[in-house]
């Protein structure tokens, strides 16, 4: 019975000790809480002024980024276009005269509102953002698949000209647009493969229509006088260069080089956009189509500039036509 009686006593003894730990625990817990806060007060405080504007200039990043994601707009389009062409070889007599082309253009038109180089520093970019509020400019992509016909026809019956020529293949366009004038200046690239018809072929070419023929297409195109939300009035050049042959590692070493002069180009241009926004589409449109013709026209002597490969096949195209934007 004692045993039960001291076992009952130890146990209340027990209970008591704990409810009397109880608050001092609590006022622990407080204390550490109250610690934390202080902490966090005194972290805010040390804080750089220079960390905070980064802080804010991040903030503003991300606020710019969020707005250009939510107003970029893909629409699919179509392009109908027609005009004359003419088609040439170095040190080849073609009496082809003018030829008819059609092609016909789907794919992809993109808009979305200027971004300032990757490079830009936050400085530069807070004040970039601040020239864009007084300037109505955009940035578009049309990216698409093409089939273009070109077609002749000669009364010489004995003449050498091209007869018909098949082109397939796609290609991207970009560049800037002025919103308030509906006028879009865009400038690329793209690749072709091509069956040439030769009426009475010579020796020369003979070689560029003996099987389909891999090609590079270079166009400059002026999108313009908007018809309503949907049609607009398209004026542009292009040039097509047909490969004889395909040489593989003549033709990735020249594409390399055409690649470096465009990145850098690109970085010239990204410059400017950053420093003139409103002279950026001129500027991007022209300077591109003289890099494009200039290069078109070292291919026309050799190939797979710069290396010693055969005149390449070149057929210049001037066109008009409209664009629905879907």
């Amino acid at each position: 019975m004692r045993n039960i009686v001291n076992i009952l006593i130890l146990f209340f003894l027990f209970a008591n000790c704990l409810n009397a730990q109880e608050p001092k625990s609590r006022s622990i817990q407080t204390t550490s809480k109250e610690e934390k806060i202080n902490v966090k007060a005194i972290d805010e405080d040390t804080i750089s002024p220079k960390a905070k504007k980064i802080d804010i200039d991040n903030i503003k990043r991300k606020e710019a980024k969020n707005e250009i994601v939510a107003s970029k707009t893909s629409n699919p389009a179509i392009r109908l276009l027609a005009g004359q062409s003419s088609a040439n070889i170095k040190d080849v007599n073609l009496d082809s005269g003018m030829l008819t082309s059609v092609t016909l253009e789907m794919g992809y038109l993109k808009r979305l509102p200027l971004t300032c180089s990757f490079f830009t520093r936050s400085e530069k970019h807070n004040e970039f953002q601040t020239k864009l509020k007084n300037v109505n400019v955009e940035e578009v992509s049309f990216y698409n698949l093409f089939f273009n016909y070109q077609f002749g026809n000669q009364s010489n019956c004995d003449a050498h000209y091209l007869k018909a020529a098949y082109l397939l293949g796609g290609s991207s366009l970009e560049g800037g647009s002025y919103k308030t004038g509906n006028i879009a200046l865009l400038n690329g690239s793209g690749t072709f493969w091509t069956d040439l018809n030769f009426e009475n072929p010579t020796s020369v070419t003979s070689r560029f229509a003996d099987g389909v023929r891999i090609g590079t297409k270079y166009a400059s195109d002026i999108m313009l006088l908007k018809l309503g939300d949907m049609v607009s009035l398209n004026i542009g050049a292009s040039r097509y260069v047909v490969y004889e042959r395909y040489l593989f590692w003549k033709h990735t070493g020249s594409s390399l080089l055409k690649s470096l002069a465009d990145l850098s180009l690109d970085m010239f241009i990204e410059e400017i956009k950053d420093a003139s926004p409103y002279a950026y589409p001129v500027v991007n449109f022209l300077l591109k189509t003289a890099l494009d013709y200039g290069f078109s026209e070292l291919q026309r002597n050799k190939m797979n500039w710069p290396f010693a490969t055969a005149p390449a096949f070149i057929s210049d195209e001037f066109r008009v036509g409209l664009s629905f934007e879907f």
